[in-house]
């Protein structure tokens, strides 16, 4: 390649750099102008506003009125005292197979005797000498009866003899005729009529 060739293209080269560099100048402003004034701009985005929260919507409820449980009638077979075992009591009522009665303690022979020491009972025939009864206490106490236990009652010139629990009951109801209960689970399994105080 020839001197005045190089020279040539060489100038080429500078006309078109030339002409080139304010092109860029002008790219180079546009982008410093655009780009934000680094004393004001924030490096964080501005908060977003959420939406208000909604309130659910207010119902009133007209208030239901409680109805008062009724008390359910005691269940005759439900353990309703602490009883159990032989206990002798008098009988004053019954309705059904519940049973409405007066607790006594009953005593024979010797305890007997020392009971009515301490009560201070005068002896009156067998009185106090073979049987003695304390009722101290007027509460009376209920308690349902099996219908199908074992009842005996006293019949005149026969002793005694077995009968339905309802006839029991109208036998010894409300009259001073003895009688012992066996007592199990809270209800009355058996009971024969003693005797009449």
């Amino acid at each position: 390649m020839t001197t005045s060739a190089l020279r040539n293209r060489t100038a080429a080269v500078a006309t078109s750099i030339a002409l080139l560099l304010p092109l860029a100048a002008c790219r180079v402003v546009a982008d410093v102008t655009a780009a934000p004034d680094p004393t004001t701009a924030t490096t964080q985005p501005a908060p977003r506003k959420l939406p208000a929260p909604q309130k659910a919507p207010v119902t009133t409820k007209t208030p239901v009125k409680k109805k008062k449980k009724k008390q359910p009638h005691p269940v005759p077979n439900r353990p309703a005292t602490d009883l159990y075992g032989t206990q002798y009591a008098y009988v004053k009522a019954y309705k059904g197979n519940r049973v409405t009665f007066d607790l006594v303690e009953f005593f024979e022979w010797e305890k007997a005797q020392r009971a009515c020491k301490q009560d201070r009972e005068p002896r009156d025939g067998i009185w106090c000498l073979e049987y003695y009864i304390r009722n101290k206490n007027p509460r009376l106490r209920w308690l349902g009866a099996d219908p199908g236990g074992h009842y005996e009652i006293i019949v005149a010139e026969q002793g005694w003899k077995t009968v339905s629990m309802d006839r029991f009951l109208r036998s010894v109801r409300g009259t001073r005729k003895l009688v012992k209960f066996d007592i199990d689970g809270g209800r009355i399994l058996n009971a024969e009529q003693m005797w009449q105080t």
